[in-house]
């Protein structure tokens, strides 16, 4: 649903807009989403539906049985062990790391892929305060996103090409000031410098190189590709295709299988998410509040609830009635050691609740009662403990340090 607004009614809703250069504006529904989150609750329901999962490994080589790949060998992160998966087909369907893996299948041929590098900054909600998010044009022709989330507005992204390290990519000075400075732009009053980020984040996306375009000018096209060893590879594309990537994928297995049955990927929900509609959530979401609020929990902390985690909300609120939990944080915590499989720190403070970035100010102060929590479940020693909250420390500053 679109709509198109006048100069005045545009103002009136975000009145940081620079006056002199609006002319109006066009009002219309966007995709926002927790990436990581997404691909979790994607793994959750897959495991509902009979596929198994392995989490926190590596794969190290591929398998061969008469030149055609039959599976993989693997590393266990968590106990360093060794180990091997046999399959009918292999799908290479990992991002920045494509190449490698087809390098590894001596099938690095022909088309390849081509990294550009984003960034998203995030700033506290004072210093950007908007109603709902926002896009705008920039000189060089880049559309920026400026979007309110609950405390914190984030900003981004960044579109410049990419050859460094693929595990560990760095914002520069000049990526934060770029986009701080498309801001200032837009919103003259915001007065935004390098000081008012309190959280980074930098991502890769896996494009398929095309001779002499920019990295703005890429497709954002998803593209299969075969190997003579039979090795299934899917680049390209964007998150919001990833259901039509998946489906792609699948019927060339189930052709390869002779195969007919119809793909259902359209209509599967995911855990957590199985409303109706908007009223549904909504009405949901006034009932979350309402429990919550005799829990003495913030209505902006039902709504994060919710937001992330969807209808496993009240398994969450369930989990404050047990003893050994005193916070909201440790039900959380909780959730996702029984339900969301994770074995780190920094995994439930950036992937699982996303609050290294969206929310860095509340760490501190309850990493002893997560750590705490982690070690009774896992079974952690005290020099692991130390370990993993010095990680958690280490991500802090990395989140607030740019490279020159």
């Amino acid at each position: 649903k679109r709509k198109m607004l006048s100069r005045e009614r545009t103002l009136e809703i975000e009145p940081l807009l620079r006056e002199e250069v609006v002319k109006g504006s066009g009002y219309y529904a966007e995709y926002r989403t927790d990436d990581a989150r997404l691909t979790l609750e994607v793994l959750k329901t897959a495991t509902q539906k009979g596929a198994e999962v392995v989490n926190y490994a590596s794969v190290d080589s591929l398998r061969y049985e008469n030149g055609k790949v039959c599976g993989v060998s693997c590393t266990d992160l968590m106990g360093n062990e060794q180990f091997e998966i046999s399959s009918d087909f292999v799908v290479n369907a990992s991002g920045p790391w494509v190449d490698e893996l087809r390098e590894k299948d001596n099938s690095l041929k022909g088309k390849r892929l081509h990294l550009t590098k984003g960034v998203h900054v995030v700033v506290p909600k004072e210093k950007l305060s908007l109603k709902q998010s926002v896009y705008f044009d920039v000189n060089d022709g880049r559309m920026i996103f400026a979007i309110p989330r609950f405390d914190v507005t984030y900003i981004g992204t960044t579109d410049t090409n990419y050859k460094g390290d693929i595990q560990n990519p760095e914002a520069t000075l000049e990526d934060v000031n770029y986009i701080l400075g498309a801001v200032n732009q837009m919103f003259p009053s915001v007065n935004l410098d390098s000081e008012d980020v309190i959280s980074h984040w930098v991502g890769l996306r896996p494009l398929i190189h095309e001779d002499g375009k920019d990295p703005s000018e890429l497709s954002r096209k998803d593209e299969l590709f075969e190997s003579e060893s039979g090795l299934i590879t899917i680049a390209g594309g964007k998150l919001t295709g990833y259901r039509l990537m998946a489906k792609k994928v699948i019927r060339l297995i189930c052709d390869k299988k002779q195969i007919t049955r119809k793909c259902k990927t359209r209509r599967i929900k995911l855990c957590g998410g199985n409303f109706s509609g908007a009223e549904e959530f909504n009405n949901y979401s006034k009932s979350i509040e309402k429990q919550t609020e005799n829990l003495n929990i913030p209505a902006h902390k039902a709504a994060y609830l919710v937001h992330n985690y969807g209808k496993q909300t009240d398994d969450i609120i369930g989990l404050l009635g047990r003893e050994e939990i005193t916070s909201l944080i440790e039900a959380e915590a909780l959730f996702a050691l029984e339900n969301d499989g994770v074995c780190t720190l920094n995994d439930f403070f950036i992937r699982r609740t996303g609050k290294m970035y969206y929310a860095p100010g509340e760490i501190s102060s309850s990493l002893d009662k997560v750590s705490g929590l982690f070690a009774s479940h896992l079974n952690w020693n005290e020099e692991k403990v130390i370990v993993e909250k010095g990680e958690v420390e280490k991500e802090l500053i990395r989140i607030r340090t740019f490279s020159d």
